[in-house]
């Protein structure tokens, strides 16, 4: 986020498309964002990681990133007294990974303990309700 910028927002978000993105003579795309993060997003000091996960419809080229609302459907709060009224932010490292290859390859060993989903986004569960018992212990 800019020192420059007098508020911060909570609706920055990303949307993919066919075809680059034009408003015409709006302030706004009047679009729904295919991600969007729901952190008020207001650090100046350090760079703050946004990220979603998005499940592409096939053609998409383009990736547009910003506020996608209007000023009254944008939820804001002041931070300071930057010479700015509005959110100007700085966007570096973006990355895009397929994330159909993430994952581990199935184990078929006929084990009692199952795992899943794979791939993951990040929460796994784990059913051991096959096992006659289970000790967990803190290394």
């Amino acid at each position: 986020m800019s020192d420059s910028s007098q508020f911060a927002i909570s609706d920055l978000g990303a949307f993919f498309s066919i075809n680059q993105l034009s408003s015409g003579n709006s302030n706004s795309f009047n679009l729904s964002p295919s991600v969007k993060s729901q952190l008020l997003n207001s650090n100046k000091t350090n760079w703050e990681k946004i990220e979603g996960y998005y499940t592409a419809n096939g053609g998409e080229s383009y990736l547009t990133i910003g506020n996608f609302f209007d000023s009254n459907n944008t939820s804001y709060t002041f931070i300071g007294n930057g010479p700015y009224a509005c959110a100007y932010y700085y966007i570096d490292d973006v990355s895009l990974i397929d994330s159909s290859s993430i994952g581990i390859n199935e184990i078929n060993n006929n084990s009692n303990i199952t795992i899943y989903p794979n791939p993951s986004n990040g929460n796994i569960q784990i059913d051991l309700s096959k096992l006659k018992g289970v000790e967990i212990c803190n290394l």
